[in-house]
């Protein structure tokens, strides 16, 4: 609860933002979101990231097509190296 209300102090957004926000995903019909997803998302180019036990999620993610583990050490060594 603290960090949301720092969110709207630091963004300098109205006290009722967030309702504001869930009444404006509630108005979008079915139709409109399968419209904006096939206009803005390409299934090609799509990933799924999943964190936990490689030997559980892999073969619950293998129909989705080929997986990649990557260790946690990895993900660290890459994300230092923009630095």
């Amino acid at each position: 609860l603290a960090s949301r209300l720092a969110d709207l102090g630091v963004a300098n957004l109205p006290d009722d933002y967030f309702d504001q926000q869930l009444d404006v995903i509630r108005a979008v019909d079915p139709q409109t979101l399968q419209e904006l997803a096939q206009r803005h998302l390409q299934p090609t180019r799509l990933s799924i990231v999943a964190v936990g036990p490689a030997e559980a999620l892999q073969p619950q993610l293998e129909a989705f097509g080929t997986v990649s583990l990557t260790a946690p050490t990895d993900v660290i060594s890459a994300v230092d190296a923009l630095d």
